[in-house]
């Protein structure tokens, strides 16, 4: 069952790299929204895909993972806003603190286990500021935390680096389009994850695509089960 579901994904990587490089360039878009959504559909029925975007941040590699839910938007925004639920669909994220959580915001710390090398474990957290476009997106930012003491939720807002849910109904409106885009610097976790960085720079691409793929993957499980 595992081999099945990963040919499908490998294949649906292949698919998907090849329709967005036949796909028009528009570097103010993701490379997916260039896509007809009937088409977009299609691509995403044939199983979850994950690639590289280079295109839409100058200088930046963005990893970004699309999936189906069989879920309308709505519920679908519901888990996604649902924080304390994380360390319970997300193996990674250990523990979650809401610090302050408005009609058009929420400030959350995160804490996360990225890797482990030997019996070194590499953890860290973080507090960002997800910010509400509904019903279709969320941008999530990085937050410093002597300006969240202060309460200054938008003294950091760097968009060159922001993460970004978008959900897109289906054509019959029951299901959703789930797309994840990321990025992060596993340097920033301390000594141990700069040197890996250093001596592997595609290591932290290859994080970012993981990561992508685990929380779409996740919230997708999260939908089926009517929780």
């Amino acid at each position: 069952m595992k081999n099945r579901a990963f040919r499908k994904t490998i294949a649906a990587f292949a698919l998907a790299a090849a329709v967005f490089s036949a796909a028009g360039a528009n570097a103010a878009d993701p490379i997916w929204k260039q896509l007809d959504p009937a088409q977009l559909e299609k691509l995403l029925d044939g199983g979850r895909v994950a690639f590289v975007d280079r295109a839409q941040r100058p200088g930046k590699e963005l990893a970004v993972s699309g999936v189906i839910v069989n879920a309308p938007p709505e519920k679908v925004w519901n888990i996604l806003a649902d924080y304390e639920s994380y360390p319970k669909m997300i193996n990674q994220i250990t523990r979650v603190k809401v610090i302050e959580k408005k009609s058009d915001f929420a400030v959350v710390q995160f804490y996360m286990f990225l890797i482990k090398l030997g019996p070194v474990k590499i953890q860290t957290d973080y507090i960002q500021k997800w910010k509400y476009d509904k019903p279709r997106k969320i941008t999530i930012v990085s937050l410093d935390e002597k300006n969240v003491k202060k309460k200054k939720y938008n003294e950091t807002d760097d968009p060159a680096n922001a993460i970004v849910w978008e959900l897109v109904p289906t054509a019959d409106g029951k299901r959703t389009m789930l797309f994840h885009t990321t990025i992060s610097d596993i340097s920033e976790s301390g000594v141990v994850g700069k040197y890996m960085v250093e001596r592997q720079p595609t290591i932290q691409i290859g994080f970012d695509l993981a990561n992508a793929l685990i929380q779409t993957e996740a919230i997708k499980i999260r939908a089926a089960s009517g929780k």
